[in-house]
């Protein structure tokens, strides 16, 4: 006799799911018909489900997620049953990547496990931050709020990092406008010239003489820099991949000057809201600052918020283990000090994030009118130092034919 397990619905439509002893899958299937059970199906005990991880390799796009789960939250305030609504998002989604996996998503409650053990057999697609909302969602009985909320939570993080995206937008095209530039000066431009200055015999200015020995040091050593690039790129992702190599990394983030303050405003805005959400959800204040400490993808904010979950469980209180205070602002401190003696810190953490992506978006601005001009200047002087460097002899030239 072997071993089976079943997903079958019953008369009513219930899903049910279990094992059995039958000498053969044909044999399975008899014995639970015989118990006005339908078999929908019937593999040997221990036997991973056929497809269940091809369709959740990869990442998913953060807005599409988003999307899938505003129209979810939709359809569940419409008072459709689970199965239903996520049919329709299925059907909504097409033959994308996300919709093969919420096929298989439904399939599974079908089967019979809840809408969080189905979505938690896709971790590479939902994060351990949906899962936990939406178990507590349906054990309180407030799936389609724990719904809305999730949905809130991944469109603001969408909006977020359109963002910086956007701010930055601009001066990574002039980056990229002035090195095409620059590129096509030093490769066609100055050596033409640099090579009618030679055959003149004269004596040229050191301007001149800094860009031609400047030209050919690129000529002779610029096929260098792809292999050079490469090699910052393969150590840069071996540096990253250890421990100690992410935590420096994340600290030199937190640490360059201007950019620096940015990140760590951005790091506050993705932990408050999140725990803003998660305790509003129902999720207890270990468990959520164990969710936030992988959501905020950040070393150090990691090992705080791992070491202020383990000291709570002990008997301390939030407000005193938001440490250390570079991290975690004075104001962030005692705004959870004042939730924690209220009993309101979902809403003290929704404060303090709204507060936060208004600084962040402050921040952005400022840090945008730096750039603009900085960039402006440097691209300016670098052109400008070319066309001087070429000008100067030209000038010479034309004294002496005077």
């Amino acid at each position: 006799m072997a071993v089976f397990d079943y997903r079958a619905v019953d008369r009513a439509g219930k899903g049910v799911r279990g094992s059995l002893e039958a000498e053969s899958p044909k044999a399975a299937r008899q014995r639970l018909r015989s118990q006005d059970l339908f078999p929908l199906e019937v593999k040997p005990a221990g036997q991973a489900k056929p497809g269940r991880l091809g369709p959740s390799r990869g990442r998913v796009p953060a807005k599409e997620l988003a999307g899938a789960m505003r129209q979810l939250s939709v359809l569940a305030g419409a008072g459709l049953p689970v199965v239903e609504a996520l049919s329709a998002v299925v059907e909504q989604s097409g033959r994308s990547r996300l919709g093969r996996v919420l096929g298989q998503v439904k399939d599974e409650v079908v089967g019979g496990r809840s809408l969080a053990e189905a979505l938690s057999l896709f971790p590479g697609v939902f994060s351990t931050l949906t899962v936990n909302m939406i178990r507590s969602g349906e054990a309180a009985g407030a799936l389609e709020l724990v719904l809305v909320r999730l949905a809130e939570l991944l469109e603001g993080r969408v909006r977020l990092r359109n963002r910086v995206r956007a701010a930055l937008a601009y001066p990574l095209f002039m980056l990229l406008v002035g090195g095409v530039v620059l590129a096509f000066l030093f490769s066609y431009v100055i050596p033409t010239v640099t090579d009618i200055f030679s055959q003149t015999g004269q004596m040229l200015p050191l301007p001149t003489r800094i860009l031609i020995a400047f030209s050919q040091a690129a000529a002779s050593y610029g096929w260098l820099a792809l292999p050079a690039a490469a090699l910052v790129a393969l150590v840069w992702d071996r540096v990253r991949r250890t421990r100690p190599g992410r935590r420096w990394l994340d600290w030199l983030k937190l640490k360059l000057p201007v950019l620096g303050r940015l990140t760590r405003r951005v790091v506050l805005v993705r932990f408050a809201t999140t725990m803003a959400t998660l305790l509003a959800s129902g999720v207890s204040l270990v468990d959520a600052l164990h969710i936030a400490a992988k959501v905020v993808d950040n070393a150090l904010y990691q090992d705080s918020l791992e070491a202020a979950a383990a000291r709570i469980q002990e008997g301390a209180a939030l407000a005193a283990q938001l440490r250390p205070a570079w991290l975690f602002p004075p104001l962030v401190g005692h705004l959870v000090a004042a939730g924690e003696q209220s009993a309101s810190l979902d809403k003290i953490f929704q404060r303090l994030a709204e507060g936060m992506e208004e600084e962040v978006e402050s921040s952005l601005s400022a840090l945008l009118s730096l750039m603009e001009p900085a960039l402006i200047l440097v691209l300016g002087g670098v052109v400008g130092f070319i066309v001087v460097s070429i000008l100067l002899p030209i000038f010479d030239m034309t004294r002496l034919v005077g």
